[in-house]
């Protein structure tokens, strides 16, 4: 789970072609969204963007439905931390009883996204792969 010096949580929804992220500050208000292509550029534009706002990768937590592959590498060698979702057990997550709001992510443009950052209630949420 991401400590206590995180500051901001971010959830990237993979695509083939594309991804869309949304990043919320500390107190969960989202900060902004946005869409980025599926290349080089696209993935450098979006840590990029993280940093812009946030201003420490160190201080984002960033949460993405895959463990592994380019996006993960390239937010990991920009040093944030980044946590594997499996969209199923969000899914069972956000239907439990005892979940007191939804677990989900709203890639929707325009809509809010809740529960973008790892919580103990939701046990779906683990490191990827360090580097370190």
């Amino acid at each position: 789970m991401a400590d206590s010096a995180t500051g901001w949580y971010a959830a990237v929804d993979w695509g083939s072609e594309q991804h869309q992220a949304c990043l919320l500050d500390g107190a969960g208000a989202v900060v902004g969204e946005r869409a980025f292509r599926h290349d080089g550029a696209g993935l450098t534009a979006l840590c990029d963007w993280l940093m812009s706002v946030a201003g420490d990768a160190g201080a984002v937590a960033v949460a993405i439905e895959v463990p592994h592959g380019p996006v993960v590498d390239a937010l990991l060698d920009r040093g944030f931390a980044v946590y594997a979702i499996n969209p199923k057990q969000l899914t069972a997550c956000a239907t439990a009883p005892a979940s007191p709001a939804p677990r989900t992510i709203g890639a929707t443009p325009g809509s809010r996204p809740r529960g973008c950052a790892p919580t103990r209630t939701c046990s779906g949420a683990w490191p990827a792969a360090s580097r370190r």
